[in-house]
């Protein structure tokens, strides 16, 4: 990957380029993921007891 992105694009800063374009959309990923996982937990816990208490 490291040679592909090197080579085509002919420039050794490139692969810093790269590296920190690749760590941003991580953190974006990240940050996604956590945002989602919050809101499904909100989610969860706001439907939980009313099924415990239709269940109970």
């Amino acid at each position: 990957m490291y040679m592909y992105v090197y080579y085509g694009a002919g420039y050794p800063y490139s692969i810093a380029t790269s590296m920190y374009t690749l760590l941003e959309v991580y953190r974006a990923v990240a940050a996604a993921q956590r945002l989602t996982h919050n809101a499904t937990v909100v989610i969860f816990t706001a439907s939980c007891p009313k099924e415990t208490k239709k269940t109970n």
